[in-house]
Formats: C-alpha cells, structure tokens, sequence
C-alpha cells in the first residue's frame, strides 16, 4: 500500500500504517500520532443515561492530517 497524501503529490512512498479513522494509507512523513483515553460503554442504563467507563490509561492512535484537524475541533467544541 502507498501513502495517500504522497500519492496526491505525484509522490511514490510506502505506508507504515492506515488512519484509524478513515483507513487511508499514511507514510511516517503523514501519520499523525494522537493520543486518546482508553474507554468502552458499559451499556448499562442509568436515569442519567448510559455509564461510559473511562480507564486512566492512554493509547495512541494514527489519524491522517484531515481526521486529526476534524478530532481536534470536536474536542474543542465539547469543551465550549
């Protein structure tokens, strides 16, 4: 598989990986390196509403220029 973004550029490069998002193919050059909370829904059911679990734990995930620009923005605008 070849990057995308390079291949945009006429550019002929391998991928190290996919965005985790979208699934493109990312050179080290493109590959954006996240990092997120570790969490999953419980799916149990409280009067507030569905329990999320959230672990104190970090990941990482590898996201292309356009996912890592729309993450970032969601993020933002929930913390507005």
């Amino acid at each position: 598989m070849m990057c995308y973004e390079c291949a945009r550029q006429g550019i002929e490069r391998p991928a190290v990986g996919a965005c985790h998002n979208c699934s493109i193919g990312l050179c080290i050059e493109h590959g954006a390196r996240v990092k997120t909370l570790v969490g999953h829904s419980t799916g149990k059911s409280f009067a507030a509403g569905e329990a999320d679990l959230e672990l104190p734990e970090e990941a990482e995930r590898l996201l292309c220029s356009s996912c890592a620009r729309a993450t970032k923005l969601h993020s933002l605008a929930k913390i507005a």
